[in-house]
């Protein structure tokens, strides 16, 4: 298996909202199969993620997507100016990031209240 390309994939309430966000507020290329109710998106590195329609659609409590950074401050500064809302959770500063060792993180969720993540450092 490693030597396979992966992806992930969640799912959303409505595909039109979350083509938006997804394109509109985060920036990223995507493109919304016709035949089937699923967005997908390439981002850097040549990593992918699929967003799929689901009827009876839950929030995920963990975080479903993240992306790895060089430097947190400027993207939150950024995604706020696209209204982007952080989440305020335990460890976290005034500004959304919590910083552990040699990592700097903070959460905000998609339309459909999926959790996203922004990283700086890894573990």
């Amino acid at each position: 298996m490693k030597n396979f390309k992966t992806f992930t994939s969640f799912s959303v309430d409505d595909l039109e909202k979350a083509k938006e966000f997804y394109a509109g507020t985060l920036g990223l290329e995507v493109t919304v199969n016709e035949k089937y109710p699923v967005l997908m998106s390439r981002t850097g590195g040549d990593t992918r993620f699929m967003a799929y329609l689901k009827d009876d659609h839950k929030p995920a409590e963990h975080t479903v997507l993240n992306f790895d950074v060089e430097e947190i401050e400027p993207v939150i500064e950024n995604l706020r100016k696209e209204g982007v809302v952080f989440e305020k959770v335990n460890g976290t500063n005034e500004n959304g990031i919590a910083e552990m060792e040699h990592t700097k993180a903070a959460w905000f969720r998609d339309p459909a209240g999926n959790w996203i993540g922004i990283f700086q450092g890894t573990f």
